[in-house]
């Protein structure tokens, strides 16, 4: 993510859509190894951590609000 920071929204809009596209597969290919190394399905880790979110930002308490879970 080294493209985006320290850099303002302005500067953000700059970068090149395929530099952006090399920087996403870099990403994916680290978690793809680290999921590997310690047998973690992927998609069954994304569907767990998204109920989990959902059971600690409810959409009637959190939508559109930045607040914290413990402050909602």
């Amino acid at each position: 993510m080294e493209l985006f920071l320290w850099k303002s929204d302005s500067e953000i809009d700059q970068v090149p859509k395929e530099k952006i596209k090399h920087e996403l597969a870099d990403i994916f290919i680290y978690l793809a190894y680290v999921a590997e190394k310690f047998d973690i399905d992927f998609e069954e880790a994304i569907v767990e951590k998204i109920k989990l979110n959902g059971e600690k930002y409810p959409v009637e308490m959190s939508y559109g609000s930045n607040k914290k879970y413990s402050e909602l």
